[in-house]
């Protein structure tokens, strides 16, 4: 489990323990991941963060990825059959989105409502009838319940709305004589819906009211993280480096080109060729300026984290099927057509190749493109020496643990340690606190941490501690972690059953 999979399992357990979400304005991000959970825990039969599993937590952005390629056919009476059945394939093939739709974060579902929020509204505009109001209304509410990047998609939608018809006099006329159409008690219906929806989930269902100031007051925080936190500081072309461009430390290259030659494809198609219907273009103008506003702003923002790119991703590929469809339409001769369709199926095959690559074969490897500080394999050696503790010390899961990390960067430890009891997590060597059997610690606060076991403890009242771990021990790459065990705990761990 990557780290930030862990805090996510660990704040969803409060709310399945509890019944209730506070939300945190710093960090966590919005409410609907938890309590999209529930339903699987649930049907699992897991009441506590002890019970949970893996399977229980990712089979949410499993089914929102899902829901992502199914979110396509609401397209079909205005586009057809061919663009959205191009997008799902390559939407269920894209290396990235298979990679992230299972990861336990909160970016499949931000994708799904964003994109649930532009394809209802633009069923609203074809049929401007209430129930697709107020699905539009329901699905921003919950894009905003996600993540704080939410205002993001909203500046670009705008943006966008004014980019397309403001500045002709027709479209001007066209968007103006629409908003004059709806019904009141189709904005009432979107208006009460996206309310209710903000409310209820920031609030816990009105069980903690102070979550809706919250999350008012979150962006200050977002703001300041997203400019100040050096480790994930990257220069603007990361997301394209990530995506178009990745070379592994062994050699390996990694690529979904494909996708972003057919969107520009798709941009000569729509904008230059104007080769769909009036109704088609409009709404690929739409898109095209949407996923260009979002590429820009992400672009913009020193912070970069690799699953930020999928939302706007989303976009390049359904404008890439669109340039699919405007390149074989614009190819006269059937030989051409047959060559044409030869390459992209190449192209698709080792699209696919590379999917299962990266995540079945390379899924937490440093050659992948989309892993990034995950933690490595010997978060495993740490969880089966404690584990062994565990079963030989008279104690057993109550056996007294510390965990010390300075900036808190210990996770995923919790998840991996939640069967224990008696874990102590510290950001700092307490000089104050009794010293636990077992001490898990990085370097940087060894030397702290020998002062405190030896120094401070008057004589007679000292322990002897040794290495826990038989040699380099890595939480992440490059980040080193050291555990150390008092003498008579070792030598039980080492004497007993033998």
């Amino acid at each position: 489990m990557h780290g930030d999979e862990a805090v996510n399992a660990v704040k969803f357990s409060q709310l399945l323990e509890s019944g209730k979400f506070v939300y945190n304005p710093t960090e966590y991000h919005g409410p609907s991941l938890y309590y999209f959970t529930l339903p699987a825990s649930w049907i699992s039969g897991n009441t506590s963060l002890k019970e949970l599993t893996e399977t229980t937590v990712r089979i949410v952005p499993v089914i929102f990825g899902v829901g992502s390629i199914l979110l396509l056919f609401m397209l079909r009476p205005g586009l057809g059959w061919y663009i959205p059945l191009l997008t799902a394939l390559l939407l269920a093939i894209s290396p990235a989105f298979v990679f992230y739709s299972r990861y336990y974060i909160h970016e499949m579902l931000l994708v799904f409502f964003c994109y649930f929020s532009i394809f209802s509204g633009y069923r609203y505009s074809k049929s401007q009838t209430i129930y697709w109001a107020i699905l539009t209304g329901l699905s921003i509410g919950l894009m905003i319940s996600t993540k704080e990047t939410w205002v993001i998609f909203v500046l670009a939608i705008i943006i966008s709305i004014k980019v397309i018809f403001l500045p002709f006099k027709d479209r001007r006329e066209t968007l103006f004589n629409f908003l004059k159409s709806i019904p009141v008690k189709h904005i009432i219906g979107f208006s009460v819906t996206l309310f209710l929806t903000i409310v209820l989930l920031y609030s816990s269902f009105l069980q903690h009211p102070e979550g809706i100031k919250n999350g008012l007051s979150a962006y200050s925080s977002y703001i300041q993280r997203a400019g100040n936190n050096e480790f994930h500081v990257h220069p603007w072309y990361m997301y394209f480096y990530w995506l178009l461009c990745f070379s592994g430390p062994d050699g390996s290259f990694w690529s979904e080109g494909i996708i972003a030659l057919l969107a520009i494809s798709g941009i000569i198609g729509i904008f230059i060729k104007k080769h769909f219907d009036h109704g088609a273009n409009t709404f690929f103008y739409f898109i095209i300026i949407f996923v260009l506003c979002t590429t820009f702003i992400f672009s913009l923002i020193p912070y970069k984290t690799p699953w930020n790119f999928l939302t706007f991703w989303f976009g390049f590929i359904l404008i890439g099927a669109a340039g699919f469809v405007y390149i074989f339409d614009t190819l006269n001769q059937k030989t051409f057509r047959a060559v044409f369709v030869m390459i992209s199926l190449t192209a698709i095959i080792h699209l696919g190749w590379q999917s299962y690559q990266l995540n079945f074969v390379n899924s937490y490897a440093m050659t992948n493109p989309y892993v990034y500080a995950h933690p490595v394999d010997d978060i495993f050696i740490i969880t089966e020496k404690l584990d062994k503790i565990a079963q030989k010390h008279h104690d057993g899961y109550k056996i007294h643990i510390q965990v010390i990390a300075g900036d808190n960067d210990y996770w995923p430890l919790p998840w991996y340690l939640r069967k224990f009891d008696r874990i102590g997590w510290w950001d700092k060597v307490d000089l104050k606190s009794a010293s636990a059997p077992v001490i898990i610690t990085r370097p940087d606060l060894e030397e702290e941490l020998i002062s405190k076991l030896y120094e401070v403890p008057p004589p007679g009242k000292r322990h002897l501690y040794l290495p826990l771990f038989e040699g380099y021990t890595e939480l992440r790459p490059g980040i080193e972690i050291r555990g150390y065990i008092r003498k008579e705990v070792w030598d039980l761990l080492n004497t007993v059953g033998k």
